[in-house]
């Protein structure tokens, strides 16, 4: 069994092997359930999504008495775990009926816990910040590395933590990097266009580090999104027999959206038609609403595994790191985003 969620020693011995091994079964058996002759590939996929998300719903370990880790933290602790992920369950809905935001103290803090990897502002566009890291080598690569992220996570995606961070790892290897901070849009920026992030964006990093480094090429790094931007700006360079591009190197980034995947469940016409005119009448797309798609399309990691730190083990440090990002996302301006699904 290579699910994560049951890797632990105690999910090896009985009756919880068991129950593991009945979870699995009902996996295979959905999956080939919900295989209905006749219908679209779209409702097929849909089919399949919904069948796993419900099945996530009753995995044996979301539940007190089927997880061995809850059942030996409640031993341990003489229920004090329960008691605490009951105040915190409390803490949670009245700060959603009241839409307040998680405590201060229970958040992150850029530049203590993370982001914290030393660099500061050396351009600044209308819709961006360009961030140049401070070397860590004595030997510096003379050729820098710009990093486009994505709109909706913020630049420290790849900087969460000493332990984690692509941006501290590059710098260990001697290279200089660049790093766009995407700016938040607010209603007066409804009309910023997708080409407008092209050029106000990724092509002021590539001159800033350029200026700043002497460099006559860059390497070009995307994430996510900020991948696909990369790839356009590419493309964008070669047509214009610009020649300052070394590399591309692309991560979780798509530049073929006929197949992507999972995402394009949530993309139908009368789903575009909603979001457009959510994001007319405010002027951008709420970061919340994004992360939701997000934390639905990898619930294991973004939701479940929470519910159980959150209200069964009891824990209330600090969100993991890995939320961070939709804890504080950015929003998108409405044009580029429209753009964005449209094209």
């Amino acid at each position: 069994i290579h699910d994560r969620r049951f890797t632990g020693e105690a999910w090896q011995k009985l009756p919880y092997s068991a129950w593991v091994r009945q979870f699995i079964a009902a996996q295979h058996f959905w999956d080939e359930a919900v295989k209905v002759h006749g219908v679209s590939e779209r409702h097929q996929a849909l089919l399949s999504f919904l069948a796993r998300q419900a099945l996530d719903m009753i995995a044996p370990s979301n539940h007190l008495l089927t997880n061995p880790d809850i059942l030996q933290r409640s031993i341990e602790s003489h229920g004090v775990n329960l008691l605490n992920g009951w105040l915190n369950a409390l803490d949670d809905v009245t700060a959603f009926s009241f839409g307040r935001a998680a405590p201060q103290e229970d958040r992150l803090r850029v530049g203590i816990d993370v982001a914290t990897t030393e660099g500061v502002v050396v351009a600044r566009t209308s819709i961006a910040e360009i961030i140049h890291y401070k070397p860590r080598t004595a030997f510096v690569h003379s050729t820098p590395v710009v990093i486009v992220p994505a709109w909706i996570m913020k630049y420290y995606i790849l900087d969460l933590s000493p332990f984690n961070s692509l941006i501290r790892y590059l710098l260990d290897q001697g290279f200089s990097v660049f790093i766009v901070s995407w700016k938040n849009p607010t209603a007066e920026d409804r009309n910023v266009g997708f080409d407008d992030y092209r050029i106000f964006g990724v092509n002021a990093a590539i001159d800033a580090a350029r200026a700043i480094t002497g460099a006559e090429q860059i390497h070009l790094t995307g994430y996510c999104l900020g991948g696909t931007l990369a790839a356009i700006t590419a493309a964008a360079m070669g047509h214009d027999g610009d020649r300052h591009l070394k590399s591309l190197s692309l991560f979780a980034s798509q530049t073929d959206f006929h197949e992507a995947g999972e995402l394009r469940l949530f993309i139908s016409e009368s789903q575009l038609a909603m979001i457009e005119d959510m994001m007319w009448m405010r002027g951008y797309l709420q970061a919340d609403e994004m992360a939701g798609t997000f934390h639905i399309l990898r619930s294991n990691d973004l939701i479940w595994s929470r519910m159980i730190s959150n209200y069964a083990m009891g824990e209330r440090d600090k969100a993991a790191d890995l939320m961070q990002w939709s804890e504080d996302a950015t929003r998108m301006p409405y044009r580029m985003h429209s753009e964005y699904l449209r094209w």
